[in-house]
This record gives structure tokens, sequence and C-alpha cells, in this order.
């Protein structure tokens, strides 16, 4: 067999695997997805309350910053939100080394509260709910540092812990 005849050969047989790969990947996508809605409707579980972060202890009061500078270094744990939705513990709770008067910290993106996706927003109202025990909350608990609530009520979005 020549080589040219090899070569194309190998070449359809190639766009032929590529082919069938990506038809089984989609497929497999669509029964994910598919399992997920049906889970979803199944559980009615809202997006904060499947949120589940280690944040240690309750504390008596968080402080909301878009800077890291910002954030004293003795605060422990200091969690990062991004605007998506995601959250990243920056600094973890540090039960044995801790001081019960210390505040936590919360990290939020450039543009603030107001900025904030709606999953942003669960999943900032999840991890207060985790580190504020009293409920309600009084806006006095959370401190704002520099523009981090520029534009927002924070007593109303307070109330949306329960």
């Amino acid at each position: 067999m020549k080589l040219a005849t090899r070569v194309v050969l190998a070449l359809l047989g190639g766009a032929a695997g590529l082919a069938g790969l990506a038809w089984w990947i989609g497929a497999h996508d669509a029964e994910a997805a598919a399992r997920a809605d049906r889970l979803r409707a199944a559980t009615g579980a809202r997006f904060a309350d499947r949120v589940a972060l280690p944040l240690g202890p309750a504390v008596p009061a968080v402080w909301l910053a878009t800077d890291l500078l910002l954030l004293p270094v003795a605060l422990a744990p200091v969690l990062a939100v991004d605007a998506w939705g995601g959250a990243r513990l920056l600094r973890g709770p540090v039960p044995m080394a801790r001081d019960a008067d210390l505040p936590a910290g919360l990290l939020l993106p450039a543009g603030g509260l107001a900025g904030l996706a709606p999953e942003a927003r669960a999943t900032l109202l999840a991890a207060l709910g985790q580190l504020l025990a009293e409920r309600p909350v009084p806006a006095a608990r959370v401190q704002v540092v520099g523009d981090a609530a520029a534009g927002v009520d924070l007593a109303w979005l307070l109330s949306w812990l329960r």
C-alpha cells in the first residue's frame, strides 16, 4: 500500500474516532445535566443551604472588605467570596490559639456587595450564617471596612439570615 493511502486512512480513522468521542461526551453530559436537574427538583435545597464551609465556631463579629490588606492579620477565619458564588478559605480557624473576641473576615470582589451575582450573595449569606449565631443578626455585628458595602443596605441583606 502506498504511503499516501496509509496517511489518508489514518486521518479518516482519527476523524471518525474524534467524532465518536465528541458524541459520547455530549450524550453523557446531557445525562449528567438531567440527573442534576432531577436531584435539584427532588431536594428543593436552596444554594445557600448546600454550601458547607469549614469556618469553625461562631464569632462575635465579621469584617467585610474588598482588599485583604484592609483586614487585620489576627482575623481568622478569612474567607474570600468570588463574584460567581465560589468561596476559598484564605486563613482557616485556629480554635486552640483563638482569642474569643476576635472577629472573622470576609473578602469580597472589587465591586463589593453591590456587584455580587445572586450565587455569590447566597455564598456570602451562608458564610455569615455559619459565623454569626445570633438571629436576627444586628448590623452592628458586621463591620464594613473600606467601600465593600457602598450602595447596599446591610440591614436588609442581614434580614435574609434565618
